[in-house]
């Protein structure tokens, strides 16, 4: 392509054109003679673009695309009313408009042979002939392949269609040809919209093509005619083949990747109307807008905000006739009577094709947390989505990022079947070369304020602009940014104040939005002025933007160039992915955190894994009480006490449901109120999901304008229900299932409420064990990538190890599926290690499914040997692993004595030949194991004998100060037995003193 060529796209797109550069190999097969003509005709318009005939031409240039649009629908139409027939010849007479339109019926055939592609039909002709009254005539005939070529102009006749494009008489203007016109195409202004005609039923059924090889030109040439884009990007294409094909599946695709289009080219191909689950209503906006923009507007966004009721109501009908090609809306929309009701009645007319979770890292983030709705969402996907023969939709749950926790609870909670292969589609990289990563640490001592102001400032030297060009709008060239805080009304972290911050800093237009109103600021006030400062930002008004993680998720911006975390995220997923939504024009983009810690030791005494729930709040709540030492994991770690209340109120929120529910002894509906505080609806719905999951419940609905659910149980069966709950324990901890199942079997009652109560406890006590545990790691490792990651480089490194697949991923998997834990086993993933980085690689694996299985012997034995192994290692973090994988497999997991020391034998073995920087924390760790548990002192013993071994300074001081310890710790025995048998308090004095 010459610069001339690109400069008269750029102008073409300046007046509403996208240009799709068609290859020469295309212009070979036969495409040429149209093409050429289409192409001199904007050649044309564009040299006189700046002249006083430009704007006419370039006007009649889009009113040509417009009416070869129009002939394609006319076309459809021909088909549809029998009056042109597959496997026979056409002749397309087109009067009132030259050789583009006929351009349009070429576009037309194309999707036409597409679509017998993709389903094994018949429906194009064996051969075309489009006849333009400025003379232009061409005949086209396809191949093997369903190509089509120019050939010679038929002189026989086949089944015709004259259409007349009259582009200046309106509706109203009589119809004077001498001959007949089969169709008439003529401009109209009709204010309202039309309700879309009935739709015939349709079978849901996959596509014919087995192999995605064998659909992917034909899905390309879809992309490219609907969307404009001339390729997938990498997995797009293998994600919606996988939906056409009917299979569930998550797409975890890197943020930016183009998610959108493969629920959208996907829901276009198949008959029927598609569910969009969509967390917010700002992203539901951006959605719709998207679809807009390539001319799809057959699309419902049920949203809280609509106008009025008679609003939603006649939404609702239309959604239920099937006029709506997308159907968009929240999780909680499912558990509403109304939806559900239109979604039945869709079923009868139509049927739903594909259901789509978009930003599906919510089911777990979010569900477990303040939205309990998204626990329900595939069973009522599923249910609701149903056709008249009770098939499903597929589910297709796409997000930008998902741990292994993250991941595994979406297809748990979603129950989409991991044995399959192509439950997963992901790609084999996601790193995003044009972002730079950098950390700034600073302390509450050392005003964090300064450290923003301090980023802000150097990032115009960054990019190599300067500061008064850097922070100016400037329409699409506009450097826009973000800054992320973590809550909205904090005094030094929130919002507004932030945002006074930035506004002094940068000396520009900065604008504010979150989900929740700042303090002394309505709701509905809000709600509108963050749609402003939204719309404000996305249209390069305001450069930059001020905003909690509410903000992004899904837009599509491409001209974000920095963003700016002031305070490090609570894991590593939302660091990548709010982080990734700069530089989606893949121009380089600058993207920072402002890390603040008081004191690395306190950090990881709150964020030790092994601390109990209760424990960790005792910690938490003398760590807290100075506001000067408040840093970054205090903040998350406030978050995070916020989402997991108390173990008992939890139970007791399980018992005041089940005494509204009453009798379960029989089949009931019960109406269960809640008040109009947002936690009591949530802590209420969470002990109704937790009966549904374990069999006790089965469904409700929500019905927001009586403040309450109406819940529908069964007859209440022990055996069932017990059932449930082992299942689930095995789907998401598979080690614990053995151990689990022998409590549950334990539960008898004569009573149902008693018995349900106990299998619910369980559940809760099993979920906030799980749960409540991965999500600390998260802080963990966010702040241990925050800590210790230097530049750019070691950044990346680190977020790459830990969200891609790589070192023995599948092995980890196989034996995180085993009931039985084989410490051998895990011990051999080491021997695949030959460099730090394979180290480091390994190292993130194992953070990915730790916050899946928080507590797993295996798993933590092998996270701590891989963390010595890699360069940049911290012997805290490798000697409490071991401790606590040691400790843990015996008193949880009951492994036998024999085989933890044939474990500790390999490791030291290990320390002496590979890994010589385990030998440390490898003795320290089990050293200690004596002191939290006497059963464990035969661990402590083998390190004694085998750590004379190992040669290393370090390794014998810690053994000498182990055994001073031990020598005090007697003498204090002695002491405590002299004091209690002759009742001498001097003795202690004096010893003390000594």
């Amino acid at each position: 392509m010459t610069e001339e060529d690109g400069d008269r796209d750029e102008s073409l797109r300046a007046i509403g054109i996208e240009v799709l550069r068609v290859p020469n190999d295309e212009v070979e097969h036969g495409h040429g003679a149209v093409l050429d003509r289409i192409r001199s005709r904007c050649r044309k318009a564009l040299t006189t673009f700046n002249d006083s005939s430009g704007d006419k031409q370039a006007a009649n240039v889009v009113i040509d695309c417009s009416v070869a649009a129009k002939v394609q629908f006319v076309v459809t139409r021909a088909i549809a009313y029998g009056w042109l027939t597959a496997g026979t010849e056409w002749e397309i007479d087109l009067v009132g408009v030259g050789s583009v339109a006929a351009a349009g019926v070429l576009d037309a055939l194309n999707l036409l042979a597409g679509l017998d592609v993709l389903y094994g039909e018949r429906s194009v002709p064996v051969r075309c002939t489009v006849r333009a009254d400025d003379g232009f005539t061409v005949t086209w005939d396809p191949d093997v392949d369903g190509r089509w070529h120019e050939t010679m102009t038929s002189q026989a006749r086949g089944e015709s269609v004259r259409i007349v494009i009259e582009s200046e008489s309106s509706p109203f203007h009589w119809i004077e040809h001498d001959q007949p016109p089969d169709f008439v195409i003529r401009p109209a202004y009709v204010p309202v919209k039309f309700d879309a005609d009935q739709t015939p039923e349709f079978e849901r059924r996959p596509i014919t093509p087995s192999m995605y090889e064998d659909a992917c030109p034909t899905l390309t040439t879809f992309l490219r005619h609907v969307f404009r884009k001339y390729e997938f990007r990498p997995m797009q294409g293998e994600a919606i083949f996988n939906a056409l094909r009917q299979n569930d599946c998550v797409v975890l695709l890197p943020t930016g990747a183009g998610k959108s289009i493969i629920y959208q080219l996907a829901g276009l191909l198949m008959p029927g109307v598609t569910l969009v689950v969509d967390p917010l209503i700002a992203l539901i906006d951006d959605q719709v807008e998207g679809l807009n923009a390539y001319g799809i507007d057959r699309v419902a966004p049920i949203k809280s905000n609509l106008a009025a009721p008679w609003e939603r109501e006649r939404l609702l009908r239309r959604v239920g006739r099937g006029e709506y090609q997308f159907v968009l809306h929240s999780p909680e929309r499912l558990q509403v009577p109304e939806f559900r009701e239109a979604l039945t009645e869709l079923a009868k007319n139509l049927l739903v094709n594909l259901a789509v979770i978009d930003e599906a890292h919510c089911v777990s983030e979010w569900g477990h947390d303040f939205r309990p709705a998204y626990l329900n969402l595939g069973n009522n996907l599923r249910r609701f989505g149903s056709d008249r023969k009770d098939n499903p939709p597929p589910l297709l749950a796409l997000t930008g990022t998902a741990s292994r926790a993250v991941l595994r609870d979406m297809l748990a909670d979603l129950r989409i079947d991991r044995n399959r292969s192509d439950a997963l589609i992901r790609p084999e990289s996601f790193d995003r070369a044009e972002l730079r990563f950098e950390i700034v640490r600073t302390s509450p001592n050392e005003f964090p304020r300064a450290a923003l102001r301090g980023v802000l400032n150097k990032l115009p030297r960054k990019f190599g602009l300067p500061r008064t060009e850097f922070y100016r709008p400037s329409g699409r060239d506009t450097a826009s940014g973000i800054v992320f805080v973590p809550t909205v009304n904090a005094r030094m972290y929130g919002l507004m104040d932030t945002h006074g911050v930035v506004r002094e800093t940068v000396h520009t237009d900065v604008t504010t939005y979150s989900g929740g109103p700042p303090r002394k600021v309505g709701r509905r006030e809000w709600d509108d002025r963050k749609r402003r400062n939204a719309d404000r930002f996305k249209n390069n008004l305001a450069p930059v933007l001020v905003a909690t993680k509410a903000f992004g998720m899904g837009i599509d911006k491409p001209n974000i160039r920095y963003t700016v975390h002031f305070g490090m995220p609570a894991s590593l997923e939302s660091f990548y992915q709010e982080a990734g939504r700069a530089g989606r024009d893949r121009q380089p983009a600058q993207c920072t955190a402002v890390f603040s810690e008081h004191d690395p030791y306190r950090s990881d005494e709150l964020l030790d894994p092994d601390l109990d729930l209760e424990e960790l709040r005792v910690r938490f709540d003398k760590a807290s009480k100075s506001r000067r030492t408040n840093d970054d994991v205090i903040r998350a770690l406030w978050f995070h006490l916020q989402s997991f209340n108390e173990i008992d109120q939890a139970i007791d929120d399980i018992k005041y449901v089940l005494k509204k529910l009453g009798d379960l002894s029989a089949r009931r509906s019960v109406p269960l109120t809640y008040s109009r505080i947002d936690s009591d609806r949530e802590k209420k719905e969470k002990a109704i999901y937790r009966l549904l999951r374990i069999g006790v419940v089965r469904d409700y609905e929500t019905e927001y304008g009586r403040n309450r659910f109406l819940v529908h149980t069964d007859k209440f069966d022990l055996g069932r229900c017990r059932k449930s709950l082992i299942e689930y324990v095995h789907a998401a901890q598979p080690a614990k299932s053995k151990l689990f199942a022998r409590r549950a079997s334990a539960v008898e009652s004569d009573s149902p409420s008693d018995a349900a109560f106990r299998l619910a406890r369980m559940l809760i006590e099993f979920t906030y064990d799980v749960v409540e545990r991965s999500r600390r790691r998260m802080i963990q490792e966010s702040v241990l990538l925050a800590r210790q990651a230097q530049d750019d480089e070691k950044i990346r490194v680190r977020l790459l190890d830990y969200l891609q697949e790589g070192l023995g991923a599948e092995r980890i998997e196989r034996l995180l599926g085993s009931e039985d834990i084989d410490l051998e086993a895990w011990r051999e993933l080491v021997d695949n290690i030959q460099t730090p980085m394979d180290a480091g690689e390994l190292r993130g694996l194992c953070i990915r499914a730790l916050e899946s299985y928080p507590d797993h012997p295996g798993l933590l034995l092998i996270r701590a040997v891989a963390e010595a192994m890699c360069s940049d290692h911290d012997n805290s973090v490798s000697s409490r692993g071991i401790n606590v994988a040691i400790r843990t497999g015996v008193e949880d997991y009951e492994l036998a004595q024999e085989s933890v020391e044939t474990i500790i034998d390999d490791l030291f073995d290990l320390a002496l030949t590979r890994a010589r920087d385990l030998g440390l924390p490898l003795t320290m760790a089990l050293l200690n194991l004596k002191d939290a548990s006497p059963n464990l002192g035969f661990a402590s013993k083998r390190a004694l004998g085998r750590s004379v071994e190992l040669k290393d300074d370090g390794v014998g001081t810690a053994v000498h100060t182990h055994r001073i310890k031990r020598v005090l710790g007697l003498l204090e025995s002695v002491v405590d037995r002299i004091e209690r048998s002759y009742k001498a308090p001097g003795v202690t004095k004096t010893l003390g003193e000594i």
